[in-house]
């Protein structure tokens, strides 16, 4: 997410599912990201529209899945990715 602090699309499933129904606990503490979550760094900016969805584990498994199935082709390895600059007119091979 902006800060960093999700790593990956299964937490931020999650994040969204469940961060205005767990519990509260300190950073760091066991079961953070899983069975509760830090307070917020705004709370002004906390929105409860989300965070209480009542998705199952195996529906956020689902989402996740399907999320991994969107691309628009975007590559960012170096290694792969052609920065030759394409003129007017013509078509990337």
């Amino acid at each position: 997410m902006h800060n960093g602090y999700l790593k990956g699309l299964k937490e931020v499933v999650h994040f969204y599912n469940t961060s205005q129904k767990l519990p509260r606990c300190a950073q760091g503490s066991k079961g953070e990201k899983v069975t509760c979550w830090p307070p917020p760094e705004n709370p002004a900016t906390v929105t409860t529209q989300i965070g209480n969805l009542g998705l199952t584990s195996s529906e956020e498994a689902d989402i996740v899945a399907f999320l991994k199935t969107l691309t628009d082709g975007f590559v960012t390895s170096p290694s792969t990715f052609d920065r030759t600059p394409i003129q007017p007119g013509q078509r990337k091979q």
